[in-house]
């Protein structure tokens, strides 16, 4: 395990980073959870939606599982789950699971009655023929809550130190399904959220998005109505976690070599940032979400190096770059970007984190190379480490 020095209050840096000056290419940052506060519109976005999908689908409004932030964070842990769609998809599959076998049982008949319509590209027409078949089964029971299924799997999960990935997670829960005879409802759950299909396709990414975006983004972004109207959108609570001084000071230490690596959309972004915007390079910022729209494979999101290489070239990194994120994704993304010639600095940030110390412990496991509490911390480190 590598050895760290703590040059401030809170910032460790890897000893063996400690070398002398070295010449910084540039710096690049991930935006939540670093450069934006976003605890109270992705996070919210997949904690209420997971009940509004339960309620859309089955008229449903009390979930046998709580799910909060926490659950949410162990499931960022394990490194492959930068997608937030992802998140809600997994976490809908878990809660379906944790349903009484009835419950499921009921909710499987309905929803083999809709098989045709789940091939449908009208959200409308599935949503109101399931609701047909779901009145059909009669009232709708009275759910205890409990959450010991999602609890332990998750934990399991996030204390593992392995990475896991939707793929995976679908596989353990599929195994789960089986072992107790509920494997044909859990499928056709799966194949009524359609996850790997489109907005307006996918009610996981749907739901999702009209949240979180809100009407007057999702005509600008889709250039149509949303499915689910939401008037102000979620990502309307987010907040700058940097002071102008901190990207100024960064800026006159590196010159104009300020980038952004993120798995969300410009538009947003943008707003949220105001005239900070201004201090970075927009061809060194890559939104994967935008890219992802123009028809890039989703697996050039991260952990792929794709968006850290493709921004380092837009300066012409050529010597070290800084990549600051706050997540096992981003860490891995900074690893594998060496196998193509980039040498990355890892900087974690773990102040915004469900549990900071905790966090802080899991990223000196990981090897990351500086571990900071907010970007504000970066001026120390590039004046006092890396910056010649």
């Amino acid at each position: 395990m590598r050895k760290y020095v703590e040059i401030d209050d809170g910032v460790l840096v890897a000893s063996d980073l400690i070398r002398g000056p070295v010449k910084i290419g540039g710096v690049i940052l991930d935006c939540d959870g670093v450069l934006i506060d976003s605890r109270e519109s992705y996070d919210r976005a997949i904690i209420e939606g997971l009940s509004f999908i339960f309620e859309v689908l089955f008229k449903i409004k009390t979930l046998p599982v709580e799910v909060t932030r926490s659950e949410i964070s162990m499931l960022r842990r394990t490194g492959g789950f930068n997608s937030d769609t992802d998140s809600l998809y997994v976490l809908s599959l878990m809660t379906f699971l944790a349903f009484p076998t009835d419950v499921l049982r009921r909710w499987g008949r309905a929803m083999r009655e809709v098989e045709g319509d789940v091939q449908s590209k009208d959200l409308s027409t599935l949503i109101e023929g399931l609701s047909s078949r779901v009145d059909q089964e009669g009232p709708q029971p009275i759910v205890t809550t409990t959450d010991g299924l999602l609890r332990d799997l998750l934990t399991f999960l996030s204390k593992s130190g392995r990475y896991f990935d939707v793929k995976a997670i679908e596989s353990m829960i599929f195994d789960y399904s089986l072992k107790n005879g509920v494997e044909e409802e859990v499928l056709l759950f799966r194949e009524l959220l359609k996850y790997d299909g489109d907005y307006g396709e996918s009610i996981v990414k749907t739901v999702l998005y009209d949240m979180y975006y809100g009407d007057e983004v999702v005509m600008r972004l889709f250039g149509r109505r949303p499915h689910f109207s939401y008037p102000r959108g979620l990502f309307r609570n987010e907040s700058v976690t940097v002071s102008e001084a901190v990207l100024k000071g960064v800026s006159e230490l590196i010159g104009r070599k300020l980038g952004m690596v993120t798995g969300r959309d410009s538009v947003t972004t943008i707003e949220v940032l105001g005239k900070l915007w201004e201090y970075f390079n927009p061809k060194a910022c890559v939104f994967l979400l935008d890219e992802f729209m123009r028809g890039t494979p989703e697996v050039a999101g991260k952990p792929s190096p794709y968006g850290l290489i493709k921004s380092a070239l837009a300066f012409e990194a050529v010597d070290d770059v800084i990549y600051v994120g706050n997540s096992t994704e981003d860490l891995l993304m900074a690893r594998s970007a060496e196998n193509y010639g980039l040498r990355p600095i890892f900087i974690a940030v773990t102040g915004l984190s469900q549990d900071p110390k905790e966090e802080e412990e899991r990223f000196i496991s990981q090897g990351a190379d500086v571990i900071a509490k907010s970007l504000n911390d970066l001026p120390k480190v590039l004046k006092e480490v890396v910056v010649s």
